[in-house]
């Protein structure tokens, strides 16, 4: 920017914007990392050298040779994406299945979190403004239907008077 405009930057503010973008490549770097080159496995099956990968049991390492060997297997990794590839083997190669679904599946709580937040912005509202949500929470995100008959026939009515 600095060479492509006419404008004379003082160093001061260089060595600021310098420093602001290598904090902004280490924090891009903590939430993205570089790809392990230990899983490439897990994106094509049929070309993997499988000695050259460490962390896979020997069970693992049997059931990706087989898969890498099945020319059945190959056709349907062509015409299907990669996670359900992965998923139809997963009867019959459980282990090399569940360590390949692994890192296809990182942010499957982030729906939890979605839910949490809408049930928080809704419970949160200007009609019912209270401090303490923890319960009414808990009850918006359980899975559990509450019985609401079994629960009043329960409590003692309010008697007449």
């Amino acid at each position: 920017m600095s060479e492509s405009s006419d404008e004379v930057f003082p160093q001061d503010t260089k060595d600021i914007i310098i420093e602001h973008l290598q904090i902004l490549k280490h924090s891009f770097r903590k939430y993205f990392p570089v790809p392990d080159k230990n899983k490439n496995w897990v994106v094509d099956p049929f070309n993997a050298d499988v000695p050259d990968i460490t962390g896979l049991t020997t069970t693992q390492e049997n059931q990706l040779i087989e898969i890498s060997s099945n020319s059945n297997l190959k056709r349907v990794f062509k015409e299907s994406s990669l996670s359900s590839f992965w998923l139809s083997i997963r009867q019959d190669y459980p282990e090399i299945s569940d360590s390949a679904l692994r890192p296809l599946m990182l942010f499957s709580t982030t729906y939890l979190c979605e839910k949490g937040f809408s049930a928080y912005v809704y419970t949160k509202n200007k009609y019912r403004n209270r401090l303490n949500i923890e319960s009414d929470l808990r009850i918006q995100l359980s899975n559990i239907d509450p019985k609401i008959p079994d629960l009043v026939l329960k409590k003692q009515h309010h008697p007449s008077h």
